[in-house]
């Protein structure tokens, strides 16, 4: 089952991290999460290379605060990284926001919180307050920062509602979402219906699941498009598979060509929606 097309009334202009000007015309470059290669950083040049042979300008950081020498593989290599994973909730940030900045990232982006945190109010906005903290202090470095959810931010329910709901009500306006499609479905919801709730702050959105490419994908990720057009679209593998670059090498044209192929949205994602 593909996603329903959006109404035209539903698409929204989005504050652009990339590193170039992006006009409301223009799709951003594709992107993807480092994550996806890490079991290749033992070759880090060779690896970097590889993806911009597969036709990618940028990607979004990781483990740059563990890899010191990435910033200058992706210097050599020719990649952007607008974007950048990084522990913000008890983290280390003036040493995470001066790593960042020296690597041209826009935005650090917090990629994991543990459950346990997400299922009493009090500790959901006590996060939210933390995270606030955390982009006052990069605001001194010129960055901004986001949040990338996971499937239980949605699955657990505070009042009859997901507990990220709660969370982005206490966030300030000028923190980022990343929004992982896949992991939204996991959680119950749909992801759509997140799409649409914060169009105005979504820079990018990850599209991630198994290594495969269904062929009636493109409808779904042409959906997600039309809600936040401006957002990133980063392809991510939740697992660094065997042929991890064959995927990538598959799924970047089509996604290029403008299909945005939502490459690893299998037809057991899509039911979810039904």
């Amino acid at each position: 089952m593909t996603f329903p097309r959006p109404h035209p009334a539903q698409k929204a202009t989005l504050v652009n991290s990339s590193p170039t000007p992006v006009s409301p015309n223009t799709t951003p470059p594709i992107s993807v999460q480092l994550w996806t290669v890490r079991d290749h950083f033992d070759d880090l040049p060779g690896t970097l290379r590889r993806l911009t042979d597969i036709g990618f300008t940028q990607v979004e950081a990781w483990g740059f605060m563990r890899v010191p020498e990435l910033a200058v593989a992706l210097r050599d290599a020719g990649l952007h990284s607008p974007t950048g994973h990084a522990t913000l909730i008890d983290g280390d940030l003036d040493e995470t926001f001066a790593a960042a900045s020296s690597m041209g990232i826009h935005t650090v982006i917090e990629p994991w919180t543990e459950p346990a945190r997400w299922q009493r109010a009090e500790d959901v906005v006590s996060m939210a307050g933390e995270l606030n903290a955390a982009a006052e202090r990069a605001a001194g470095f010129g960055l901004r920062v986001g949040y990338h959810n996971h499937d239980h931010e949605f699955s657990t329910l505070l009042n009859g509602r997901p507990a990220f709901d709660l969370f982005v009500e206490h966030l300030d306006p000028q923190i980022a979402l990343e929004i992982d499609v896949h992991m939204v479905q996991v959680g119950g919801q749909d992801p759509l219906d997140v799409l649409r709730r914060y169009a105005d702050r979504v820079i990018a959105v990850h599209l991630l699941g198994e290594p495969t490419i269904s062929t009636t994908a493109s409808d779904d990720a042409a959906a997600v498009r039309e809600i936040v057009p401006l957002a990133i679209p980063t392809i991510e593998l939740n697992e660094s598979q065997t042929d991890v670059f064959g995927v990538l090498a598959a799924a970047y044209p089509l996604l290029a060509a403008g299909r945005h192929t939502a490459h690893g949205m299998t037809s057991t994602d899509r039911s979810r929606l039904s």
